[in-house]
């Protein structure tokens, strides 16, 4: 449920998923045929498929030669064992899993958003996945059976600094 290699951040508040043409100008377009969506990244961010059980990851520039983690903001979907399951089952079940999936996990903040212009959940927690200190911003859907899962992870430092861009990312995401 709770990805350890990837990031959310926000307020417990809605976001909007609409991004600004401005915010995501320039932007390469990602999209998968097999889970039907598609989501836009930075040009100077590199794309991985399939890394650390995601669907994609999108690994930002290092920061400087002693950065030696990228952050990054992954697509991971969930083919739920119950396809009735709700949004709020399976934010409840996510986050009651945080400590047995993160090592340090602890929550910051949940509450709801929008993603691809539906229903969603924000989820903000600092975990040590290695005995590295991360900071993740997660949010997602439940549609159909599937949960969607948009991710960001930063080093606590730079976590901000990278985070309106992480932003824009997890925004352009959309279904169909």
């Amino acid at each position: 449920m709770l990805a350890s290699a990837c990031g959310f951040g926000a307020t417990p508040s809605a976001r909007s998923s609409e991004p600004s043409a401005a915010s995501t100008a320039g932007y390469l377009t990602y999209s998968d045929a097999t889970y039907g969506f598609r989501i836009q990244y930075p040009p100077d961010w590199s794309e991985q498929a399939g890394t650390a059980g995601s669907v994609v990851a999108f690994l930002s520039q290092p920061q400087g030669p002693s950065d030696d983690f990228r952050d990054n903001a992954n697509v991971l979907v969930q083919d739920l064992p119950d396809p009735s399951t709700s949004l709020q089952q399976y934010t409840d079940l996510s986050i009651r899993q945080g400590p047995d999936v993160i090592d340090g996990f602890k929550l910051l903040s949940s509450g709801p958003s929008v993603l691809a212009s539906r229903s969603a959940e924000r989820v903000t927690y600092l975990g040590r996945p290695g005995g590295r200190d991360l900071k993740f911003e997660a949010v997602w859907l439940v549609e159909k059976g599937r949960a969607y899962v948009v991710t960001y992870t930063a080093t606590p430092d730079t976590f901000d600094s990278l985070e309106p861009m992480a932003e824009a990312i997890i925004e352009s995401f959309r279904l169909g």
